[in-house]
């Protein structure tokens, strides 16, 4: 049986992820912009940025994968 995180360690993780993300934009938002300007046109994008819509998409792509496989198992053709 696999070791559940207890949601406590879950939400905790998060809340780490989401602040030193933050903070590396606060701190990218302070470089000067003729000096850096990908990191500094980079901050609000990273601010912004949604890792559960990326990882959701992954998830929609590894279904269809199986689905595919699926599909392919019951037509009779071998791997």
């Amino acid at each position: 049986m696999p070791s559940r995180v207890p949601q406590r360690g879950v939400s905790d993780s998060a809340g780490v992820l989401v602040n030193y993300i933050l903070g590396v934009a606060e701190r990218w938002a302070q470089l000067h912009p003729a000096t850096y300007p990908s990191v500094y046109n980079a901050r609000t994008q990273l601010r912004e940025h949604d890792d559960r819509e990326q990882f959701l998409a992954g998830i929609d792509l590894i279904l269809v994968g199986i689905a595919t496989v699926n599909r392919a198992g019951e037509g009779g053709s071998a791997r």
